[in-house]
């Protein structure tokens, strides 16, 4: 059985690690990293997604230093068209950066005649496309960043919850675990963080930090709190 499985099945315990989890090792290390990490109304709010057509959309928040990144928020949803997703952004009252979307979003159309792109821009949103990539590169790109990573420990507990979860399948012909990750309720959260590590990856500038022509999009209030990183 092993001692993680042991531990989590007979001794109750919630720190041991999910058998095959693919991040295991990142979220135990991550652990010290997940605090109260306030909302900068001086910085944008970068959104990155993966769209759901039948299951979920997930979409992390991320404001962006120069030698750390800071997720903020974490969405998600089922049936929902992309009008009710943007209200729902916008009711978050952030200052926004870039809206990165799969490389499909412009095929996209979500219940509609326009794809998700186009219905995301006529929202007032500023989209950018995250090059098509494996799902290996995603999760090699996320272990990469994971270590620069700082995580709201309330508004991101869904996600993170996904993220602890997200596990490699098991062969049904050997009984151990195979190279593909499981495709389940916690994949879509770890799809649109992959999909964040290869967006940074790719346009992260020499200087560390993206600049990114923001948009104002319902600016809120400061929230109360102090950040340390």
């Amino acid at each position: 059985m092993g001692n993680a499985l042991f531990d989590q099945e007979f001794m109750c315990s919630f720190e041991a690690p999910v058998q095959g989890a693919v991040y295991a090792k990142e979220i135990r290390e991550a652990a010290a990293r997940i605090m109260r990490v306030p909302y900068d109304p001086s910085k944008p709010v970068h959104l990155f997604w993966d769209l759901g057509r039948a299951d979920k959309t997930a979409i992390w928040f991320a404001q962006l230093g120069a030698f750390e990144y800071r997720v903020i928020d974490y969405l998600e949803g089922t049936g929902k068209h992309i009008g009710e997703y943007a209200a729902d952004l916008q009711a978050k009252r952030y200052v926004y950066g870039d809206c990165w979307l799969p490389h499909d979003a412009n095929n996209e159309l979500l219940a509609s005649q326009r794809t998700v792109a186009q219905q995301l821009r006529d929202a007032g949103f500023k989209t950018r496309t995250v090059p098509k990539t494996s799902i290996d590169t995603r999760i090699e790109a996320a272990r990469l960043i994971f270590p620069l990573v700082y995580f709201d420990e309330q508004n991101c507990a869904i996600g993170l919850e996904a993220l602890t979860n997200y596990r490699y399948r098991v062969d049904d012909d050997t009984k151990h675990f195979s190279n593909e990750p499981l495709h389940d309720w916690a994949s879509h959260a770890a799809d649109a963080f992959g999909y964040m590590a290869v967006a940074l990856k790719e346009q992260k500038p020499k200087s560390g930090v993206l600049k990114p022509k923001s948009r104002i999009i319902n600016p809120g209030r400061v929230t109360p709190g102090y950040w340390m990183g």
